[in-house]
């Protein structure tokens, strides 16, 4: 089929009625790029609880003496300029201060950061590296000035455009190094850095990237005992009393000592040293101590996966719990029960492949497991959920799978003809889940399961398929595959066929903001190949950029998409995007609405400014989408009712989208039409009137409103 082909039948993709012969749901009811999001972290939260790039961003405080850890996953974040992904949480610096602990090569790295400003840290993944950057950063600026995270999007050679004086520049990974970082860019940061006055640089790189014509220092991962113990550690100014004794006595219990003897990474240490004190406050006991971490996990997976009569049912119910970890369980016991059969049939090809009705009982199956019944919310219609079950252990969901697929190869082709069976169903939440596991198994062998799973997906007919070839692309990168998958993005948006750029446009609807600079420039480079309007390709653009400017790195976003108003291909996209964006509000009482959170940009940076004020002229001057931008600064104005910080905000935003007296009546006629219930010019309009009418507003930075968090996601 030509590509002109292929899109004609996408065109046609969501028209029909009824379901496919395969069973997929009609694509009329594909979600959107945003709803598409709400559901992949509504339906697999385990995933952003375990997942290398999410936990490298969360917030570990607490300890014996002091109370719980809390674990923060920060999905949206302060709102940046471009390519900046935002301030560090004092939170976060303050604990990793606290609880850091140092490598023989840290002073090294101080010394050397602090004579030459910028600092490469190279390390094998897991080491703690990026800990290591912010703690070096933190020490280096103190409390008082601030350190940022630096889009990994953004390459080294505009990075210097980025630097601020008097911060503190974190850039993890960046995905445009392609295993090399040059000297030249490193020593023009440094440079820009010392003409600042004031400010450092930490970039962290994979062990295998080469630096040219640069030293860097050569990352090593602390002892696990070394992390333990700093965990332990009481806060500074707390009461002393037992606690170093007690951390001592706890370090030297037979289960921490079995702990250790796995090599566990700085990450597990973390997670174990928080449940070792919870285990000193009598808040956990013994079993869960030895049943946690790498090394028992091991055990346990090859007790569970080992042969023996009459257990094929119970392991091929331990994968299904390890898709739908936390789900309900009549759910997961019907799905073991079908992938059962499916290995029956491997096992005994001429067995009957039936399941014996009155089974292990749910508690034997819970206490085998070592499962739990987390608490589950109502469903959509208020009734309570089945009684969900989960592992304990969170990081066995993704080890049983990863077990299974690696070490017992006879099992793949049922597995792969199962969780094919699962994408097709006519469940959302099942979809997902499908979608994650085959993520999570890309992590452990991606040639294989792109043959399998992530090729077909990419290339189906139906959208409702491709999109779980985005959701299992975001699990892969979220288990620690996110170089080999934005890669494989970049060439997909700029070589690959129509259905896989789909694809992988609704994929950066989640990964883009992580990555603006990187889903905009792939996002861009499809729209230059020529989308015509109102296909599933257009649609997948403005959608998937509505998502990011609604998001958490919607300030980057709002830059990049001003540029794109001087592109013939590109500019009905952006504003598509942006008038979709605006008409976002969150309700919060019968007669007050807040706007969405997409608008607290940092007030120094002109760019953001620029940006908003360009976009918002050019959609309220275009003949096609000037009613709609209009509707959308009238809900703008009534939020303002009820909230001084938005009003204050629109007063200094209005002078500056009236550049022209045209632009000036339409604003001031939109203002005398903002009325009550009772045909009255509402006050708050009254007062925007003012505004717009004094000579002096016009040249007032435009600062933005801080408004509350949004909850979209």
């Amino acid at each position: 089929m030509s590509e002109v082909d292929e899109q004609a039948a996408d065109e046609n993709d969501g028209t029909g009625a009824e379901a496919g012969a395969d069973g997929t749901a009609p694509d009329e009811d594909i979600p959107e790029a945003l709803e598409a999001v709400r559901q992949l972290y509504a339906q697999a939260p385990h995933l952003w609880a375990r997942s290398v790039n999410m936990m490298r961003d969360a917030t570990v405080s607490g300890d014996m003496v002091g109370g719980n850890k809390n674990v923060g996953l920060h999905l949206h974040g302060a709102v940046a300029a471009q390519h900046v992904v935002g301030p560090v949480p004092p939170r976060e610096r303050r604990s990793i201060a606290r609880a850091f602990a140092a490598s023989r090569r840290y002073d090294e790295a101080l010394e050397r950061l602090e004579r030459d400003r910028v600092l490469v840290l190279r390390g094998a993944p897991e080491s703690g590296r990026r800990t290591a950057g912010l703690r070096l950063l933190h020490q280096v600026c103190g409390e008082r000035r601030p350190v940022v995270c630096v889009d990994p999007a953004a390459d080294v050679a505009t990075l210097t455009g980025l630097l601020r004086a008097g911060h503190g520049h974190l850039q993890c990974d960046p995905l445009n190094v392609r295993g090399e970082l040059t000297d030249v860019h490193l020593h023009a940061a440094g440079d820009r850095l010392r003409a600042l006055g004031e400010g450092y640089l930490v970039i962290t790189v994979d062990a295998g990237t080469v630096v040219d014509g640069a030293e860097p220092v050569e990352w090593e991962a602390p002892g696990a005992e070394d992390v333990i113990r700093a965990h332990l550690r009481p806060p500074s100014g707390a009461a002393s009393g037992a606690g170093l004794g007690s951390g001592a006595e706890l370090l030297a219990l037979e289960e921490v000592r079995s702990f250790l003897s796995g090599q566990p990474t700085p990450r597990e240490a973390a997670g174990f040293a928080q449940l070792l004190a919870m285990y000193g406050r009598q808040e956990a006991d013994v079993e869960q101590l030895a049943h946690y971490g790498r090394a028992a996990r091991r055990t346990t997976l090859e007790q569970w996966f080992s042969p023996g009569e009459g257990q094929l049912r119970e392991q091929a119910f331990l994968l299904a719990l390890a898709v739908f970890d936390g789900f309900g369980y009549p759910l997961i016991s019907e799905s073991g029960d079908v992938l059962y059969r499916m290995l029956r049939q491997v096992e005994a090809p001429d067995a009957v492949s039936g399941v014996e009705v009155f089974g292990t009982s749910r508690a034997a199956r819970m206490k085998a497991a070592r499962a739990y019944e987390p608490v589950l919310e109502a469903d959509r219609w208020g009734a309570p959920k089945a009684a969900g079950l989960a592992f304990q252990d969170a990081e066995m969901w993704s080890a049983v799978l990863a077990h299974v697929w690696m070490e017992h190869p006879v099992v793949r082709p049922p597995m792969v003809q199962w969780l094919r069976g699962l994408g097709r169903s006519g469940r959302g939440e099942v979809r997902v889940r499908a979608a994650v596991a085959v993520g999570t198994l890309a992590c452990q062998d991606f040639a294989e399961v792109f043959e399998h799973f992530l090729a077909p997906w990419s290339e189906a007919e139906k959208l409702t398929v491709r999109q779980l070839g985005a959701w299992a692309l975001v699990a892969a990168v979220e288990g620690g595959a996110g170089v080999a998958v934005h890669r494989m993005l970049r060439e997909w948006c700029r070589s690959g066929s129509y259905r896989r750029r789909w694809t992988a446009i609704r994929a950066h609807a989640v990964l883009g903001n992580r990555a603006p600079g990187a889903a905009m420039h792939d996002l861009g480079a499809v729209a230059d190949r020529g989308v015509d309007t109102d296909t599933p390709l257009a649609r997948a653009i403005v959608q998937t950029v509505e998502t990011l400017l609604v998001g958490g790195s919607s300030a980057a976003v709002l830059v990049e998409l001003a540029d794109w108003l001087s592109s013939d291909t590109r500019k009905d996209l952006a504003l598509a995007a942006f008038l979709r964006a605006i008409a976002h509000v969150d309700e919060v009482s019968a007669d007050g609405l807040v706007l969405s959170s997409w608008l607290s940009a940092p007030s120094e940076d002109p760019r953001l400014r620029r940006a908003l004020v360009a976009l918002w002229r050019r959609a309220l001057g275009h003949r096609e989408t000037q009613r709609a931008a209009l509707r959308a600064l009238g809900w703008w104005v009534r939020a303002a009712k009820t909230s001084p910080e938005e009003e204050r905000a629109l007063a200094e935003l209005l002078p500056a989208l009236a550049g022209t007296e045209m632009e000036r009546g339409r604003l001031d006629h939109l203002l005398r039409k903002t009325v009550d219930g009772e045909s009255r010019t509402l006050p708050v309009a009254q007062r925007l009137q003012a505004a717009l009418q004094s000579p002096a507003a016009a040249s007032m930075p435009f600062v933005s409103s801080r408004v509350k968090e949004s909850k979209k996601w």
